[in-house]
């Protein structure tokens, strides 16, 4: 029972990225990212911090000038890589900056060993907050054992290969100590993302709660278009987006179904239904990436675009709309019109929505009196 509880958290501990869900996968990632740049900052703040409270103790109690050698390498990677983490956008890049430091720092150790043929009580103590100093890192086990057997293994052969250069009471403390932090270390870890791994889930969780409340909230349920509860923020969006582009322009467009009750009742409310559902489609299509589609209510629509082509992409729909296969083949062929006013001011400074509105809304009314009338009680006007 013990065993297949430790084997699970080791599974779920053995990445702290890798999920079953893709979207959670993404989100960690993201998340992570900010983590592990805090995480070794963090550490190589502290490994800086150590080895320069460690030169004074070499200077004040006289020892060899390998210390002082070694300190300065490990003190200078340490503030390379705190001082290069911000420029570090890729996850795996940030582990091995860390991963470097650990080792570089194990290997300065050694050099001074080697050179003063001892592991003095300071040496010794270095050794064990190498070793305690990657949990501060927010990686998996994987990572975290990959590190510690580097250093152990680092550590092991070079001191343990040099016949009688250490005595044994030296190595075996040495090793007692090593096994003992790379124990601490891992089991640190382990807790640590297993309780990540939950709090990232949790919070994707929260996320896309939010996300989808968000949805039912500024949606309409019939169309999926945007409704009039998003207008403001969506101005802000195209404004933060596209406020830096010179010259550009804001257009509000104000779009309506032309005779939308004869429509109605000539071919009854699910018609109508499927033909709000398709100008929602086909006002996304022309519009894009470059503005937002509101229904505003019953057959108008509203329509935010930056650039200096609205009319035509609204022209564009419309024609998407006249010529619709479902459509023309609930009509008999008559294509179902609409008409549309643009008002367009510059898209820096203030955006006084209402204002805009009622000048498109002056324009959607021009365009509809200058359509030439159609006859009959089915006809339906085109845009």
């Amino acid at each position: 029972m013990f065993l297949n509880r430790l084997k699970a958290l080791l599974a779920d501990a053995w990445s702290a990225t890798d999920f079953d869900d893709p979207q959670v996968a993404d989100y960690a990632r993201e998340r992570l990212l900010g983590e592990t740049r805090t995480g070794l900052a963090a550490m190589s703040l502290v490994m800086l911090s150590l080895v320069m409270a460690g030169i004074p103790l070499c200077l004040e109690f006289g020892f060899r000038n390998e210390y002082l050698y070694g300190y300065l390498a490990v003190a200078a990677l340490a503030l390379h890589v705190h001082l290069s983490v911000r420029q570090v956008d890729d996850l795996r890049a940030l582990h091995m900056l860390g991963i470097t430091l650990l080792v570089v720092s194990a290997t300065a150790f050694v050099f001074i060993a080697h050179e003063t043929r001892m592991f003095s009580t300071l040496l010794l103590s270095n050794v064990v907050l190498l070793f305690m100093a990657v949990p501060m890192m927010p990686w998996g086990i994987r990572e975290a054992l990959a590190v510690t057997a580097l250093i152990y293994l680092m550590l092991s052969l070079s001191v343990g290969g040099v016949d009688q250069r250490f005595s044994p009471e030296t190595l075996y403390t040495l090793q007692f100590l090593m096994i003992g932090a790379a124990a601490i270390s891992l089991l640190l870890v382990m807790r640590s993302v297993h309780i990540r791994r939950n709090d990232l889930r949790a919070h994707h969780a929260l996320e896309v709660a939010r996300e989808n409340l968000f949805e039912l909230s500024n949606r309409d349920a019939l169309t999926g278009a945007w409704n009039r509860r998003f207008m403001h923020e969506g101005a802000a969006r195209l404004q933060a987006e596209h406020g830096d582009e010179p010259g550009a322009c804001f257009n509000l467009a104000v779009i309506d179904l032309d005779d939308f009750k004869q429509l109605n009742d000539g071919w009854g409310h699910d018609f109508g239904d499927l033909v709000l559902k398709v100008v929602t489609v086909s006002l996304d299509g022309a519009i894009g990436d470059s503005g937002f589609v509101f229904r505003s209510g019953g057959d108008e629509f509203v329509v935010f675009q930056v650039g200096d082509d609205c009319a035509e992409r609204l022209a564009t729909a419309v024609t998407v709309v006249r010529e619709h296969p479902a459509l023309l083949k609930v009509t008999g062929g008559e294509a179902v019109g609409m008409s549309f006013g643009v008002a367009t001011t510059p898209l820096a400074g203030e955006l006084d929505i209402d204002v805009l509105y009622r000048a498109a809304d002056a324009r959607l009314y021009q365009a509809k009196e200058a359509r030439p009338p159609r006859a009959g009680r089915r006809s339906l006007a085109a845009g």
